[in-house]
Formats: C-alpha cells, sequence, structure tokens
C-alpha cells in the first residue's frame, strides 16, 4: 500500500476537525451566544499557539503593531460573524457562503487595492462564483 504523503495527511485531517468544531457549534449555539463561542475558541487557539510559538523559541513581532492589531480585531469579526451564521442559518448555507470568501477577495483586491486581475484569476473567480451559483441553486430545488 502507498504512502500518503504527510501534506496530504495533514490537510484530510485538518477538514476533518473543522468539519467536527462546525458540528459542535452548531451543537452549542442553542445554549450559548455566539460571541461565547467564538471566545472560547480563540482561548483554546491562543493557548495552543503559545505552546508552540514558545516550545520552538519563536519571538513575537515588534513591528507593524497597528496591522497586527487590525489583524486580529477583523478576525475577531470574522469569527464571530462565521458562528453566528453558523447558529442562525443551516449549516450548508453557511459553507456555501464560506467558500465563496475567495471570490470576495478577488474583488475586493481589486477594487480597495487596485490590483490588477490576470486571466487566471478572473477564470478563478469564475468558477468560484459558478460553483456557489449551482449550490445555491441547489438548495432550492
Amino acid at each position: 500500500m502507498k504512502k500518503i504523503p504527510a501534506g496530504v495527511f495533514y490537510a484530510i485531517a485538518s477538514s476533518f476537525v473543522f468539519s467536527l468544531m462546525n458540528v459542535l457549534v452548531k451543537a452549542t449555539a442553542s445554549s450559548l451566544p455566539s460571541n461565547e463561542i467564538a471566545f472560547f475558541r480563540s482561548s483554546i487557539g491562543m493557548i495552543l499557539i503559545y505552546g508552540i510559538i514558545k516550545s520552538r523559541g519563536i519571538k513575537f513581532s515588534k513591528s507593524n503593531r497597528k496591522v497586527l492589531l487590525l489583524r486580529g480585531v477583523l478576525g475577531g469579526a470574522y469569527m464571530i460573524a462565521y458562528f453566528l451564521s453558523l447558529s442562525k442559518l443551516p449549516l450548508l448555507d453557511t459553507m456555501i457562503l464560506v467558500n465563496l470568501s475567495p471570490l470576495f477577495v478577488l474583488l475586493f483586491s481589486s477594487i480597495f487595492l487596485k490590483e490588477h486581475l490576470s486571466k487566471k484569476s478572473f477564470v478563478s473567480g469564475t468558477n468560484c462564483f459558478d460553483w456557489g451559483c449551482i449550490n445555491l441553486i441547489s438548495l432550492v430545488l
């Protein structure tokens, strides 16, 4: 039997763990607000990352603190909105919206950052939009 490459194994394992997290968030959303769920999820992640950083001797970044703060605030807002959508919408609808995020990145980077859209990125964005539309239509039917 052929051995699975480590990268493929970790990609499959992370997909499984995130799927499990989504199901658990959906199950606990009836008894806990999405803000608290996001807080506990962030706390667990912070403890794990802090342990990894300390064990490998990585130093915290001292440059671009404003950008790091903005990233943290926007990431926290995303997590709260994501968990709120998991609690209010069906699981499939939330996953469709989350998987449309590459399209929004493509659009916003061209509008706000004035990045040039190559033919390859335009085709990728169109494919993302097409699959999102197919999934949305399948929900209606």
